[in-house]
């Protein structure tokens, strides 16, 4: 019976106070309602009461400006509304309300149980779309208890909260013992903000509630100060390109104090500008909201105020940025980051003069800032495509990881900011042993590898064609690869398989191995390092010639005067420590081999690699990857002894493979006749001798 009552009392008021409103009938919710229930009794306490209630009522309507908005008192159930904050309706309301506020030092105090009842029969009758709020505002010096009512306005409470419908509280400054208690059980059954109203600190943790819940962001502080009355705030707010409106809010001590607001081009802003901006003036707030702002600098002085005042500022810019990273991602992987600029439309386009970067923040509160670009390069693929892109390396621990996206205008010091999370987990991935890095037998199905799915080392069955192999060659016919599961253990997965590959030519070969699947809700490839085979026929490599060393007989010096045997000892020392030094580099092995690319086309002849002097002496047995000509290989040596050939990496990205396994960074590996390497998607083999082409009739006997 209590919502029926409640229904018919507030549709008997609103016929009483004639106020226009939009009353939504129907099966589907309506719009969101957001009302405010006053306590006239603890607002006309004190002066400074009556002015806090203003200043809240002037925020509210300019945070939700164009909402539905209905302004109550509790002790009489007066109802103005629903209106449209902003609209010619809502300042009659507000006014009225103001007025009433003034002349109700004799109001009761009020039953906020009652009246609290009330308007959840409104928003039923209204039907109110869920995120409808009622703001309870009171406080005081009430001696009066909440007493047995708390059970009622538990019940109530709970019914707010199974309609998708807030309750919050607003405090004025006091000890109401009633308040205290009502406001508790707000929170403790409800779980929403009360807000004790102060000046800044109450009124802008309120509006950063609202601006949350709005999807707006945050106030972002433009100054702030304490002033004498003399004195001068100012203050300085960089609007960026396509700004749809930017709010200016200033916090005050006391009603005094007026504002003055210049635009770019030095011009102040007044009363004729206010057709594209809307003022809101009360005892402790300033609110300048400007529509369609004109980029730039904007100049903001306050003067005539007496006390603590500081100023803050929030913008919508109808420019967005989409993230198409997926939600979820491998935490021991490299992650492609991705992002894209909207104009409101959703219709991606493309700027210059601005930067795009993300700040990552991990579980741990560690933060990282990555910049994307639309440069090619970094890990974007293509220039000027409008997707702004970068490579992070792996984030190495699992959790949920917060990810701002900034706009940013190095011209306007502004940006704008786009929130998403990440989930980062173990993803499948492949361990592959290479079993075969000799010649294939041309027409023999040889097993090359082994590979095991798993996840955080756990196997991970998955189906047959999800792991997948792919292969690249020169040959015409490209011979037989075969991805064969040892064992199926259900509906056709399984975790281990074997590959096998079958040669119908002389080449060489390049085989990726990888996955391709859906995995945590999103799209997931994962490939493996490249596997370099061949079924050349290889060389017969010609046996180094010996080196014979012949050391000139010094000439027998002339008979002269003698010279002390201590001084005689010093050039002897000095020519024989020469001549070991000359014996010790000439007797050095001399670059020898070939390196040729995967086409089998000769790139360096070693004995014959073109070497500065110094070079050539200094480092006989040595020849730097920069000195051959090889723009891949600029990172690794090579040195030169009877019968071995080593290679060292001096870094470790770009990586280097030397038959399918890595080289180590500062580690050196053995090349034989015959070797691979690979590095930076290229494949070279180091061969002893020349590479024969195969005549016709060859092949294997």
């Amino acid at each position: 019976m209590l919502k029926f009552k409640s229904a018919i009392l507030v549709l008997a008021i609103f016929t009483l106070l004639g106020v226009s409103g939009q009353v939504a009938y129907g099966d589907g919710p309506g719009e969101q309602q957001f009302v405010v229930l006053i306590d006239r009794h603890a607002v006309s306490e004190s002066q400074n009461n009556g002015d806090l209630t203003e200043s809240f009522l002037g925020l509210l309507s300019m945070l939700k400006d164009g909402k539905q908005i209905t302004l109550a008192t509790a002790d009489d159930g007066a109802m103005r509304g629903p209106v449209i904050a902003g609209s010619a309706e809502y300042k009659v309301i507000h006014r009225n309300t103001l007025t009433t506020l003034a002349n109700s030092s004799l109001a009761p105090e009020a039953d906020l149980v009652n009246a609290l009842a009330s308007n959840l029969g409104v928003l039923d009758v209204l039907r109110a779309a869920p995120g409808s709020t009622v703001y309870v505002l009171t406080g005081g010096d009430s001696d009066a208890l909440l007493g047995e009512a708390s059970e009622r306005l538990t019940s109530i409470l709970q019914e707010f909260e199974s309609n998708g419908w807030a309750v919050v509280g607003v405090s004025l400054p006091g000890s109401s013992q009633y308040a205290a208690e009502f406001f508790s059980l707000v929170e403790a059954e409800s779980g929403d903000q009360v807000f004790p109203l102060s000046v800044p600190e109450g009124f802008k943790a309120f509006s950063d509630s609202i601006l949350r819940l709005d999807a707006k962001g945050q106030l972002a502080q433009l100054g702030q100060g304490s002033l004498a009355p003399n004195e001068i705030l100012s203050s300085s707010l960089n609007i960026a390109p396509a700004s749809t409106e930017t709010t200016m809010i200033f916090f005050k001590a006391g009603p005094s104090g007026s504002l003055r607001l210049k635009n770019p081009s030095g011009f102040e802003a007044s009363q004729g500008d206010r057709a594209l901006s809307t003022v809101v003036e009360t005892p402790f707030i300033v609110m300048w909201k400007l529509v369609d702002p004109v980029p730039g600098q904007w100049t903001v002085d306050m003067h005539g105020v007496e006390g603590q005042i500081s100023a803050w500022h929030y913008s919508a810019n109808k420019l967005n940025l989409e993230f198409l990273t997926p939600n979820t991602v491998p935490f021991d992987q490299t992650v492609p980051l991705v992002a894209y600029i909207t104009d409101g439309e959703k219709d991606r386009i493309t700027m210059t003069d601005v930067e795009v970067r993300a700040r990552i923040t991990g579980p741990n509160g560690s933060t990282l800032i990555h910049s994307l670009n639309d440069d090619g390069e970094l890990g974007d693929s293509i220039a000027g495509d409008g997707y702004y892109s970068t490579t992070m390396q792996p984030l190495g621990t699992e959790g949920d990881y917060r990810v701002n996206l900034e706009l940013f205008w190095p011209q306007y010091n502004h940006f704008i900011t786009s929130q998403k999370m990440l989930s980062a987990q173990p993803f499948p991935s492949l361990a592959v042993d290479v079993l075969h890095i000799g010649r294939l037998n041309i027409g023999e199905r040889t097993r090359i590898a082994t590979a095991q799915v798993n996840v955080n080392g756990q196997p991970f069955a998955v189906p047959v064609d999800e792991l997948q192999a792919s292969l690249t060659t020169e040959a015409e016919d490209s011979g037989r690869l075969e991805v064969i599961p040892q064992k199926l253990v259900n509906q056709g997965r399984a975790w281990e398989y074997d590959i096998y590959y079958t040669a119908a030519e002389q080449n060489q070969y390049s085989i990726l191995l990888g996955l391709n699947m859906s995995y945590a809700g999103r799209d997931y490839q994962f490939a493996y390092d490249t596997m370099v085979l061949s079924s050349l026929i290889p060389p017969i490599p010609a046996e180094p010639a010996p080196q014979v060393v012949r050391l000139a007989t010094p000439p027998t010096p002339p008979a002269g005067p003698t010279m002390p045997r201590g001084l005689l000892a010093i050039p002897v020392v000095l020519v024989v420590a020469l001549i070991a030094a000359g014996i010790y580099i000439i007797s050095r092995t001399k670059p020898y081999g070939y390196l040729y690319n995967d086409r089998g086309e000769l790139l360096v002849d070693f004995k014959s690699v073109p070497r500065k002097a110094a070079a050539a002496f200094m480092s006989r047995d040595t020849v730097d990857g920069t000195e051959i000509g090889v723009g891949e290989l600029k990172g690794v040596s090579f040195n030169f002894s009877r019968g071995k050939v080593d290679i060292r990496s001096s870094h470790t990205d770009p990586s280097v493979r030397i038959n399918n396994r890595p080289l180590i960074e500062g580690e050196e590996a053995s090349l034989h006749d015959q070797t691979w390497i690979g590095t930076q998607g290229k494949l070279f083999s180091f061969l002893l001798s020349p590479m024969m082409q195969a005549q016709p009739g060859t092949g294997d006997d």
